[in-house]
């Protein structure tokens, strides 16, 4: 991963600190904590090429993708014990066990954006005064983020199985596992496959629209009814735990195998009367 430029200051982070995977940033609230990743701007390959297996024709073409700005990504999906104390709800289905580690579900895209807002509002103006919002990423961030400088299916490293980085059908005795078990990806990032779906702040026609194709600066889906999913789930097939692979759902829609995960960015640009919304404002 590049080294430049420097995260920026993070006035909404509890410590912050580098590590071997690279800069990151804490935020705590009356217990539950979430570390984020500071990612640079980048150019990568998006999408699956015509030959990966598993691939879908939503995945393609493959094509060149450039993020300008660079931004903060959660290490691990939003766990419920974090949704609980922004929002003092518990709406997931498996809530028994180790449930506060483990992801929060049964989330709506509407909800998704609703806890983005109520976690800023949490903080005082002084702590997030550094002209960026926590949002959900878009599809282009997520992607960027899963694959970690990798250009295969998965982010795993030669000889790494799908059950070493991700907990789906073979795996996952039929439901969520506490967040950050399994082997990270090369930027530090946990579960960016399996566990749960995760919302993304995109647009979507049709499930099976493909990419619009050719380069792209900056990339968000602003029209369509539906919402964008990432990164597979506990009840996935393993062609679906890929880090091309993408899903979508109404925004209304709630399911035990989708949560989400947050990032911390620009805000985005949405066009006037958009399909998306804003989910950073």
């Amino acid at each position: 991963m590049p080294t430049t430029p420097p995260p920026p200051a993070a006035p909404w982070a509890t410590t912050t600190g580098a590590d071997p995977f690279g800069p990151w940033a804490t935020l705590s609230l009356d217990g539950p904590t979430q570390r984020f990743r500071w990612l640079c701007p980048g150019r990568f390959r998006m999408g699956a090429p015509d030959h990966e297996p598993g691939r879908d024709p939503a995945e393609g073409p493959a094509h060149e993708v450039t993020l300008s700005h660079g931004f903060w990504m959660a290490d691990t999906p939003v766990t419920q014990a974090l949704y609980r104390a922004v929002t003092g709800e518990r709406p997931s289905r498996f809530s028994t066990g180790a449930a506060a580690d483990r992801p929060v579900e049964q989330l709506s895209w509407e909800d998704a954006v609703a806890f983005t807002l109520r976690l800023s509002a949490l903080l005082p103006p002084a702590a997030i005064d550094d002209g960026l919002v926590f949002q959900l990423p878009t599809e282009a961030q997520w992607e960027l983020a899963c694959r970690a400088g990798t250009t295969g299916p998965t982010y795993g490293v030669l000889g790494q199985q799908r059950r070493d980085i991700a907990w789906f059908a073979k795996n996952s005795k039929g439901g969520t596992k506490p967040v950050g078990q399994l082997q990270p990806n090369a930027w530090g990032l946990y579960d960016m496959l399996g566990n749960v779906w995760e919302w993304c702040a995109d647009a979507r026609e049709s499930v099976d629209a493909p990419y619009p194709g050719g380069p792209r600066v900056d990339p968000l889906g602003d029209t369509g009814l539906i919402r964008a999913l990432r990164g597979g789930a506990w009840c996935s097939a393993a062609h679906r735990v890929r880090s091309a692979s993408r899903s979508a759902l109404a925004p209304t829609v709630r399911e035990s195998f989708v949560g989400l995960r947050l990032s911390r960015g620009a805000p985005h640009r949405w066009p006037e009367g958009a399909a998306g919304g804003r989910s950073g404002d």
